[in-house]
């Protein structure tokens, strides 16, 4: 069997956006999973990498894919293909307000197992229809650098904040 990732085109983007979803691929490549496809910089020629990649997927395979982070059509071919499929939820586009939830609920129901956030996310999947086997993840941990452990010299009066500070109105 293969052990496989929907691997994502890793930015530096000095700021948490990305840290999640390659904290997951560093995790993934640790335990052994490959990477699908080893993705250009060139945004065109990463659909045709995806594109043709997907289509030689073996069927013992076990793919990992990290959503939301693929065009539609993409989650589509992926649903023809017969190896066993893992997602792990980020954010749901639906809550965001950019698909239609009945939409992001046939995009999750192609995979053998999503993994959710928590119980409250899995009961809004759960009451629009996913139908698939749920596992709940509880807390969405980040890996940090041996050079970033924490040590009693830190500054009281600074924090931490992993979120959108632009959504976070309890901050100000």
């Amino acid at each position: 069997m293969r052990y496989l990732q929907y691997n994502l085109f890793e930015r530096d983007t000095k700021n948490a956006s990305g840290k999640a979803k390659n904290d997951v691929s560093a995790i993934l490549r640790k335990y052994g999973f490959q990477n699908l496809y080893n993705p250009s910089a060139n945004a065109y020629i990463r659909l045709a990498q995806q594109f043709f990649s997907i289509l030689c997927i073996p069927k013992e395979s076990f793919m990992f894919v990290q959503y939301p982070a693929n065009l539609n059509v993409f989650y589509k071919i992926l649903s023809l293909k017969k190896c066993f499929k893992v997602a792990i939820i980020h954010d749901l586009e639906s809550l965001r307000g950019f698909i239609d939830v009945q939409q992001e609920i046939t995009i999750l129901n192609m995979f053998n197992v999503v993994i959710s956030h928590n119980s409250k996310m899995t009961e809004y999947l759960k009451e629009n229809g996913l139908k698939t086997k749920v596992f709940e993840l509880q807390i969405f941990d980040y890996l940090i650098m041996d050079n970033n452990l924490v040590n009693s010299n830190y500054k009281k009066d600074e924090i931490a904040f992993a979120g959108n500070l632009q959504k976070s109105e309890f901050l100000c």
